[in-house]
C-alpha cells in the first residue's frame, strides 16, 4: 500500500487527535482541570484538521 502525504495523512492525523483528545478528556474525569484543558486543544486541533479546504 503507497502512502503518501497530503490529505490522507491530514485526515488521519486529525483522527488521531481527535481520538488522543476525547481518551485525555476521559482520563481528566476525576477532576484533573490541566487534563480537561489538553484534551480540549488536541480536539480542537483535530477538528481544524479535519475540515477540509480551510486553513489553520
Amino acid at each position: 500500500m503507497y502512502f503518501r502525504p497530503g490529505s490522507g495523512t491530514r485526515r488521519i492525523l486529525g483522527l488521531v487527535l481527535l481520538a488522543a483528545g476525547a481518551g485525555v478528556i476521559y482520563l481528566a474525569l476525576p477532576g484533573w482541570v490541566w487534563l480537561f484543558a489538553l484534551g480540549g486543544s488536541l480536539l480542537a486541533l483535530g477538528w481544524a484538521l479535519l475540515r477540509e479546504g480551510k486553513r489553520l
